[in-house]
This record gives structure tokens, sequence and C-alpha cells, in this order.
């Protein structure tokens, strides 16, 4: 992984910030931070921060078929198999950190009905596009980022401009009008 200036700002914010949104052009590589974001987070919170084993972060995009697309398939090309392994029938719906790593685990999940996580807890949750959801995933998201023995657990974000709720995405993240 050799990141860009910008895309190293991003992956430091995920120490410190509660809610982070990575932004940009097509082709800026913000599908990629997510997928590094979330190793990234996993690792250092392992061995820098609080010593946390195998916490479980998520990487969630709108459908199987764009998760699919856009991160596990990546995820399996990108990630060196030191890192770990795919866990599941085919190997993609959740990566395992090697335990030398801190063994912890990115859930890749889709949110056609985010409700179906109510009862989820993730250390961190990364939504792959966030224009492409309506407000309801970001409400009902946010309050399963939580994990025993961490007390930061970021809500990180990653859009193109435009999209359908754009201008939500706006408000909340740019303006900084959260909801209640």
């Amino acid at each position: 992984l050799t990141p860009f200036p910008r895309q190293v700002e991003f992956l430091h914010s995920l120490a410190s910030k509660k809610f982070v949104l990575y932004g940009g052009a097509a082709g800026g590589g913000k599908s990629r931070m997510v997928r590094w974001g979330a190793v990234c987070y996993l690792v250092d919170y392992a061995f820098r921060r609080c010593g946390v084993r195998g916490a479980e972060v998520g990487v969630f995009c709108e459908s199987y078929k764009n998760l699919e697309d856009r991160q596990i398939r990546r995820a399996r090309a990108e990630f060196p198999e030191a890192l770990g392994r795919g866990e599941g029938s085919t190997g993609g719906r959740a990566f395992v950190l090697a335990d030398d790593l801190g063994g912890g685990r990115i859930l890749f999940r889709n949110l056609d009905d985010a409700t179906k996580y109510r009862s989820s807890e993730f250390a961190a949750a990364f939504i792959d596009e966030m224009t492409l959801n309506p407000p309801a995933v970001f409400d009902d998201l946010r309050s399963r980022v939580r994990w025993p023995g961490l007390a930061h657990n970021p809500f990180v974000g990653a859009t193109n401009p435009g999209g359908p709720k754009h201008a939500l995405t706006n408000r909340i993240w740019i303006d900084r009008n959260l909801p209640e």
C-alpha cells in the first residue's frame, strides 16, 4: 500500500475522528481506501492503541453485486497472503487478518436492509458510496458502531459527488448538520 498524501490524511483521521468522509471524483482511490482503512484501523488498535485483538469492522455497499465488484474482488487481488485469509463459502464475505496482525475481521456486508444489523456490533463501519444510501442507513448503522474495549469507533463514508442522496450527504458530512 503506497497511499497518496490525501489518502495518508484519510488514514490518519481514522485514529481521531468519529465521523470521516473521503470524497472526490471517480478514480481517486476511495473504494481502495475503504478496504485498506479497515485493515489499518484493526492493526492499529490491536497493537498501538489498546491491545484489542479480534475486533470486527463492517465494509458496506448498497448491494452484494456492488460489494463484490468494488470490494471483495479487489481485496482478493490486493491483499497479500501474509495479511490473512478470506472466509466464507466463497472466501469472500469476510477477511480475517493473520494472528500476528491482531486477528481482526473485515465483514463485507450489503445495505439492502440496514435494519438486519440491529443486533450487530462493529468496531468501525466503512460505507462505500454514501450518496447511494437513504438516511435510514446512516441512522441504523451509526448505533451499531461500538466494540467492547474500544473507546474510539469511527463511522467512515466514501463518496463521489452527485448521486441520489448527495444533498443529505453534504448536509451531514460537510455542513456537520447531524441528526439528533
